[in-house]
């Protein structure tokens, strides 16, 4: 079996999916991958020659990072260019196109062509399902959602035209369901945690301290969060959020803010180790999203020993069961949240009891098995 694997990204340290590494690592070490295409490619970095690339060659790749941050360069533009040059000068004839959704479309229609199965790897749930979602949301609070219906209608020929869909979670898989894709045509496949960054907790806090991690938007629901915060009078409490906040939210946060009686702190975007950090100290860790096809940030509090409150739309809460892992809630639900909030509270053997069930299951879901369930699924497609 040969696969090319391909990815509108940079593959270097912090530059990337990091589940783009591990599968192309993996691949390259059992001598499955017969090409990897790449930003790197298109920048002429070699990254055929090392699985990660070097500190030197990386440094050309800083220059490029403000155009690759830029919102429509990013979302519209650069993955159409990439996939336009990809497709006329890397595809060739391989077993398996393995390609990331918004940045495949062309480069599917050419392995197809050539006679090769094509796998597209989906992260998020269903556009037209998220869209219900986001849309709405952003209606009840005044907002306005921006979105591509180029993107979108290139992201769903996608979706028609390939062999396989590659999804991370039941609930991406049951977006698919419900617009009528065949059970058959979807592969589920959850991604993993490196065992590195697994470092038990030692639950010595002496605040309880809740922390949210990730983009500060609409749809990650941190609004509803701030909501169950409301009011409440808990002793020795704060909530720390770390993560980037997007523009239309800081005067609706603002606003939230004003009811909160206990200290918020807010750290912006900061580097993976001091994150970690920040999980490490915590007591309990709540993401409450409206639409995530799976979190990585659920997996790495999870990682650090912490019990989770999330909601059933987001794809890794499949891992934890009510009462044990943490709890998983329906979406804009502030009472439950709230509650749930205040039985760690009061509970406090609960927060390490449940954060250790959350260690425990977590350190089973390795990049390994996520390598050795794709390989298996690549065959699954060539049948």
């Amino acid at each position: 079996m040969k696969v090319i694997y391909q990815i509108c990204s940079f593959i270097g340290k912090d530059l990337t999916w990091e589940t783009a590494i591990h599968a192309v690592n993996y691949l390259r070490d059992k001598g499955i991958l017969k090409k990897l295409i790449s930003l790197n490619t298109i920048y002429n970095l070699k990254p055929n020659n090392s699985n990660i690339i070097n500190r030197k060659k990386s440094s050309m790749i800083y220059l490029f990072r403000p155009l690759y941050r830029n919102k429509t360069i990013n979302n519209i533009l650069l993955p159409t260019i990439f996939d336009q040059i990809s497709s006329e000068f890397f595809i060739e004839k391989c077993d398996i196109f393995h390609g990331w959704a918004t940045h495949s479309l062309l480069s599917i229609k050419k392995a197809k062509k050539l006679g090769s199965k094509t796998v597209l790897e989906v992260g998020s749930a269903h556009i037209l399902e998220e869209l219900k979602i986001l849309v709405k949301e952003a209606r009840m609070w005044g907002l306005k959602y921006d979105y591509s219906m180029f993107n979108i209608k290139r992201l769903m020929n996608e979706y028609m035209i390939t062999d396989c869909i590659l999804v991370p979670s039941e609930y991406v898989k049951q977006s698919f369901l419900k617009q009528g894709f065949s059970a058959e045509k979807i592969k589920k496949l959850n991604f993993g945690i490196d065992l590195k960054e697994c470092i038990p907790n030692n639950y010595d806090n002496e605040k309880f301290r809740i922390i949210y991690t990730g983009s500060v938007t609409l749809g990650k629901g941190i609004q509803y969060l701030l909501s169950a915060l409301q009011n409440l009078n808990l002793k020795d409490a704060e909530l720390l959020v770390v993560g980037g906040i997007n523009d239309s939210m800081k005067n609706l946060i603002a606003q939230l803010l004003k009811r909160i009686r206990i200290p918020v702190i807010f750290f912006g975007r900061v580097p993976r180790k001091i994150l970690l950090d920040r999980l490490s100290s915590s007591s309990l860790y709540v993401f409450p999203s409206l639409s995530d096809g799976w979190a990585m940030t659920v997996i790495e509090a999870m990682a650090r020993g912490l019990p989770v409150i999330t909601t059933k739309n987001v794809g890794s809460s499949e891992l934890i069961e009510n009462g044990k892992e943490g709890f998983v809630i329906p979406i804009r639900d502030v009472k439950s949240l709230r509650e749930y909030i205040l039985y760690f509270y009061d509970n406090p053997s609960e927060i390490k009891r449940m954060g250790k069930n959350s260690f425990e299951k977590i350190n089973k879901h390795t990049w390994e098995k996520y390598a050795d369930g794709l390989v298996k699924i690549y065959n699954e497609v060539l049948q």
